[in-house]
């Protein structure tokens, strides 16, 4: 069977592909037989979605739709496939690889998408609709809180028949009653700020005809009471719009306090034609904004002060806005004195009180710039019974880097019981000041502390914030049980390269070349295995294992479930399931079979190894074996299960599937109002049931710990909010991870997920380790990492999975091997990568690994390995991603070059240990110290309370001497972590089998210090006395943080 991608999101960073023929050349011309789709943003990049399909007219490809306007990426699809696509060359031209094709639109409606494949151009043009659809426009009323819910820019075919149908449903459920409910206008009252779905439903004659359009509304409780405090942003198009023969649909604000992002700070007009107007709740400082008209147009406020218009990127300039106090206006910081006037603790903002989880939380104060030389966090000490005492510890803040006159000190720390008293100290020279709960005042004494509520608007799991991920494919992981091996298991250490020939000619037999047989092939792994080598991801350091799909299905991958309620009988006794009968959509009837129980074993181990385990969810398809398909084929539409699946006929029979139209993947049936159809959602909440409590005695502890999502943007929100309540009702502490490729907000609000797999890190982390022509600087590397970590709250930073590589990309050593590429493109030999080299990578490939290793496993958020990476394993994208694990305990590989690297395994098992050592690097702040583009120079520090990591990454190819600003006084006795001179990684026994390696300084006559010459040392406040190596990182902490 061909591999499947079905955990590659293809959106917008699109698998590239070439298309050869048998003999071996380029196909680029399309015949009448082929079917070619466009897959893109508006459809969620989805190969077989008949919507979009084209259709041939007049020697070329057409496809007539409706385009909401805004800016959109698509490509041309073959058959379904990323295997055959075009996409972008320029001017109109098209060609395989491609990058994704731009379609700007200005103005909402039909549009006609036509393809010349055999002169390969493309274009678009206006169209007559050909189906009625909907376009929805949001006006303001006169009363307060009232808007007008505009539909006559919808779409209807000639001659007919019109009609409109209004709902507006509520995110936490329930509807809003709407005045002319079935006219083009109507009116809609809202009284509560909030989430809302505006349904317009637009018809002509049959109900064939009919369409509908939802838009998500968010109203701000600041559009509600025109008495919270909150900037007025206003724009006339009359003065700036020159356009002005295109209607305007929408107007929004974006900048760098939503992320630039279209429709999260929609404007209002009582009239089409303006102005527009906005109410926005801000932080303090300068920011950067445009408007944005109909998604796609920016323009600048022309009203905005010129002293901070600055230029954008793309030769034209964005506005700005001073909010809050100018800097300028009180005056240069002088010695000796502190600008109360400047300093500010807002409890009510992020910036300023954030907890991280239940014991962790961020402060932060604001002053003038270079105005305090230093900041503490003041907290009363504790008496015995809980009360707060006279005695005062004192913890340092980081004082971040000056803007807008400004500077923020932040730190972090812990308050165990979630209560926690608090004031500051301010410094600068011999000026003392302190701020409390009564404001700032030069008296010593704390007259009333901050005393803050610390609930959070949404939590994420606290334990997901400190353990290092493993994602194991368990077909290729470990063969523990050959008794339950697949009829086409081949030896482990077989070449992966060479079609397998038994001895004596017997028995399962390949041939030719490797896409003939890779996709037949098994090697064994099973759950058997993983329990086996248990021990080895304890002594890794592992904490948290993610399991690609484990349940029965066909393939080797297993995204093609044929059975939800049962873990595949090849990992565990296999033909287990004949004894399984009875089962019916009654979940009282249900059984556990052979291999069930053998996952369930597993899991309890698991557990009292102190590893935390989720499985992989593909909850929007199944395979063609899934029970209740076949029970579709066996009776067709008097199937009792006709209703799960997205049938578009049955005489002839067709079905939506996920790899196209009548697919190996057919999609379970989609639902607007609850995201899948309601049996179909009662079948998935039992599956989601029955894996997180097994016995279903109400306590959580003998099942999963969470999901993994598998293309979870293809399921509407509707879904998976109500799913997350369930499983946040069977174990609060679950944790939810999306299979999101991009910035994903709107997901990660505390509706949905927890946290999605993190490839914007990868893919900024490609562009500055991996590449070498097209590297990116330090300094923006900074940026990204900035910008990354404000896309999202700080509780779902900390819990973010942040890997390099998976199943669905290259092999991370392998990337090194082939720099410059786009992240997860141009990387599968089979197709779009002829020019990939899948050779094994050189000592210096190696060696940069290992500096990106540190930099993962120091980094904010909770690092993922892909198995096999530690070992040095390499690979082109899938299949060679796939390959067997590396074992010293199985015969050499058949090929020489697929063997163990000793010196990654340990500086893998090196760097987890430090993670695990420090707490500073999994719930610390994230600070700059030094960035250097020219030497290729990054420094950074993690801190939590008083414990401080400071990190060194010299990422170029040569020596540098260290002279790095450190957050340590002179003669602070700094150790290196990562020098095994200087420390050792000590594995616990066997009676703590929860524990893992940690990081402990040596001692020389039985005192720590002084290990060996060369040591780094603090003089000036800067972290001197060593060189670093080309393409080498350093870890440094103070001695109490190492283990004293």
């Amino acid at each position: 069977m061909k591999s499947i991608r079905c955990g590659a999101c293809l959106a917008p960073i699109v698998v590239l592909a070439l298309c050869v023929s048998s003999r071996g050349e380029p196909t680029n011309t399309a015949s009448s037989a082929e079917r070619i789709n466009i897959a893109g943003t508006f459809n969620n990049w989805t190969t077989g979605d008949s919507a979009f399909r084209m259709a041939l007219a007049g020697g070329r490809y057409e496809l007539v739709h409706y385009f909401p306007a805004g800016r959109h990426e698509f490509k041309f699809v073959f058959n379904g496939s990323w295997d055959r696509h075009f996409g972008d060359a320029g001017r109109g031209r098209v060609e395989q690889p491609g990058g994704n094709i731009e379609l700007n639109l200005h103005a909402s409606g039909a549009y006609r998408i036509w393809l010349d494949a055999a002169a390969k151009r493309w274009g678009h043009e206006r169209a007559e609709p050909t189906a009625a659809f909907a376009a929805i426009r949001v006006l303001r009323g006169e009363k307060p809180g009232e808007f007008v819910l505009d539909g006559s820019l919808s779409g209807f075919p000639p001659d007919a028949n019109k009609t409109f149908a209004w709902k507006v449903e509520k995110s936490a459920g329930g509807e809003l009653p709407v005045k002319n409910a079935d006219d083009s206008t109507a009116r809609v009252t809202v009284a509560t700020p909030g989430g809302y779905r505006i349904r317009l439903t637009v018809g002509g004659d049959d109900a064939a005809a009919f369409a509908s359009a939802v838009r998500t509304w968010e109203v701000r409780p600041e559009e509600l009471d025109a008495r919270l405090p909150a900037t007025e942003f206003r724009w006339s198009p009359s003065g700036s719009w020159t356009k002005k023969s295109l209607p305007i649909e929408r107007v929004d604000v974006v900048g760098d306090f939503n992320g630039w992002r279209p429709g999260a700070t929609p404007m209002y007009a009582t009239t089409p034609a303006g102005p527009f107007a906005a109410r926005l709740a801000m932080e303090d400082g300068l920011h950067q904004y445009k408007f944005l008209v109909n998604g796609v147009d920016f323009v600048e406020d022309p009203s905005a002060d010129t002293r901070y218009r600055v230029p954008d990127r793309n030769g034209g300039f964005n506005s700005g806005l001073l909010v809050g106090p100018d800097a300028a206006q009180l005056g240069p910081a002088r010695p000796d004195a502190i600008a109360a006037a400047a300093v500010q603790h807002d409890l009510r903002r992020a910036k300023y009180l954030s907890p991280i989880s239940d014991d962790v939380i961020r402060l932060g104060v604001r002053t003038l710039a270079d105005d305090v030389q230093a900041v503490d966090v003041l907290a009363p000490g504790d008496s015995s019974d809980g009360n707060a005492v006279g005695t005062l510890s004192a913890i340092p803040m980081q004082r971040g880097a000056a803007l807008h006159g400004f500077e923020t000190w932040s730190c972090q720390l812990t308050a165990p019981r979630r209560s926690l008293k608090y004031a500051f100290r301010l410094r600068d020279g011999s000026a003392t000041r302190t701020l409390d709960a009564t404001g700032i005042h030069e008296s010593p004494t704390v007259k009333r502390y901050f005393e803050p509520d610390l609930s959070m608007s949404f939590k994420t799991p606290d334990w997901a914030k400190q353990v290092v991920w493993y994602q194991i494919f368990p077909e290729r992981f470990r063969n523990g049980d050959p008794s339950n091996d697949p009829p086409s298991t081949v030896p482990w250490t077989h070449n992966w390269f060479k079609p397998y020939k038994p001895r004596g000619g017997k028995g399962y037999t390949e041939h030719g070349t490797l896409e003939d047989f890779i996709y037949d092939r098994r090697y064994g792994g099973d759950m058997q295995g993983v329990r086996e080598k248990l021990g080895y991801l304890r002594s890794l350091g592992i904490t948290a294992i993610y399991f690609n799909p484990v349940f029965q299905a066909q393939s080797l991958h297993k995204y093609d479930a044929s059975d939800f309620r049962h873990i595949d009988d090849f990992f565990g006794v296999k033909d287990s399931l004949k004894d399984v009968r009875g089962e019916t959509i009654d979940p009282a009837t249900w059984q556990w079979s052979k291999t069930d129980l053998i996952f369930l074993e597993f899991l309890a181990e698991a557990h009292r190894m102190g590893f935390k385990v989720i499985l992989d969810g593909v909850f929007n398809h199944v395979g063609r074996e899934f029970w209740a398909f076949q029970d579709l084929l066996k009776h067709g539409k008097d199937s009792r299960y006709a209703g799960w699946f997205d049938i578009k006929s049955f005489k002839p029979f067709h079905y939506q599937a996920w790899d196209g139209d009548d697919g190996s993947l057919p999609r379970l049936k989609h639902d607007d109002a609850l995201g899948l159809a309601k049996e179909v959602r009662e079948h998935l909440f039992a599956v989601t049931r029955r894996w997180m409590d097994p016995n279903g005695d109400g306590d959580p502890s003998d099942g999963i710990d969470g999901w993994r999502l598998d293309v979870a943007s293809d399921i509407n929100v509707n879904f998976w909010k109500d799913w997350r309540t369930l499983v946040k009702s069977i174990n609060p502490d679950a944790y939810i991870v999306a299979e999101l490729w991009q910035e994903s907000r709107e997901w990660l609000d505390g509706r949905s997920f927890d946290a999605v797999m993190n490839y914007p890190f990868a893919r900024s982390c490609q562009r500055f380790f991996v590449n070498n022509g097209k590297r990116i600087t330090a300094s923006e590397f900074d940026r990204q990492l900035k910008e990354m970590q404000g896309w999202y709250a700080p509780q779902v930073n900390y819990v973010l999975q942040n890997l390099f590589d998976s199943h669905d990309t290259d092999r991370v050593a392998s990337m090194f091997m082939n720099p410059d590429l786009e992240y997860d493109q141009a990387n599968r030999l089979q197709d779009n990568g002829p020019n990939y080299n899948p050779a094994k990578p050189t000592p210096d490939c190696y060696k940069r690994l290992k500096l990106l290793v540190t930099f993962q496993m120091t980094a904010l958020g909770a690092p993922m390995v892909y198995y096999g990476d530690e070992a040095g394993m390499y690979g082109a994208d899938d299949p060679s991603c796939r390959k067997p694990m590396l074992w010293d305990d199985l015969p050499p590989n058949d090929d020489k070059d697929e063997r163990i690297e000793a010196d990654v395994l340990e500086h893998y098992r090196w760097m987890i240990a430090i993670r695990n050592t420090c707490p500073a690097l999994h719930l610390g702040t994230m600070e700059t110290l030094r960035i250097d583009d020219e030497k290729g120079l990054y420094a950074f520090s993690r801190t939590l309370g008083s414990e401080r990591v400071v990190v060194v990454i010299n990422n170029s190819d040569h020596r540098h001497r260290l002279d790095i600003a450190v957050p340590w006084a002179d003669g602070t006795h700094v150790i290196r972590l990562d020098d095994r001179k200087a420390c050792e990684r000590v594995e616990p026994g066997p009676e703590q089998p929860a524990a893992r390696p940690r990081i402990v300084e040596r001692k020389i006559e039985g005192k720590p210090g002084t290990h060996h010459a060369g040591m780094a040392r603090v003089e000036g406040g800067h972290l001197r006395g060593l060189v670093l190596e080309p393409f080498t990182g350093a870890v440094f902490t103070a001695r109490t943080a190492a283990g004293e």
